[in-house]
């Protein structure tokens, strides 16, 4: 299984749904790789350090009133897998395309530029606990021994991988 890292609160924000597009700017090249992808369950990995940018967005556009606790973020829940979740369609942005999502990417809309990409997740799924492991840039394969805790984990809860 393949993962994508990504900082948080951005990570658990797709894990429970409350955010289904990605944004990335990537070459063609990659963007290719990744078609390729759309329709297969990708490991949702929380990247080391935590995106220090978002809790005042965060708290007051995507979120309602409830502010984000960066130390309880920091400590449980960046460096590993926090969810799962289905890669459904890739889009490239276009301007009114990168307005009309914004409720979808969570992004300010003044962070448009030429040659967004959007990855497309549904169906995600929360782990209740993190699995510990590191990242890498762009899509990366998760190794056989932390593949195998996801897959008991997911169990665990109840999370079907159809």
């Amino acid at each position: 299984m393949l993962a994508l890292s990504i900082k948080q609160p951005w990570t658990d924000a797709l894990a429970k749904g409350q955010k289904s597009i990605e944004v990335r700017k990537w070459a063609q090249s990659q963007v290719e790789s990744a078609r390729k992808l759309v329709g297969r369950w990708v490991a949702l990995h929380a990247g080391k350090q935590p995106d220090l940018g978002a809790p005042v967005y965060v708290g007051q556009r995507a979120f309602g009133n409830a502010m984000f606790s960066w130390v309880q973020v920091k400590a449980e829940r960046c460096g590993g897998i926090v969810g799962i979740a289905r890669l459904a369609d890739l889009e490239r942005f276009t301007p009114e395309t990168w307005e009309s999502k914004k409720a979808d990417h969570l992004n300010p809309l003044t962070w448009w530029d030429e040659g967004l990409i959007g990855l497309h997740f549904a169906l995600a799924a929360r782990l209740d606990t993190i699995i510990r492991c590191p990242g890498q840039l762009g899509f990366f394969r998760l190794e056989d021994r932390t593949l195998a805790v996801l897959l008991r984990k997911l169990e665990g809860q109840g999370v079907r991988l159809d």
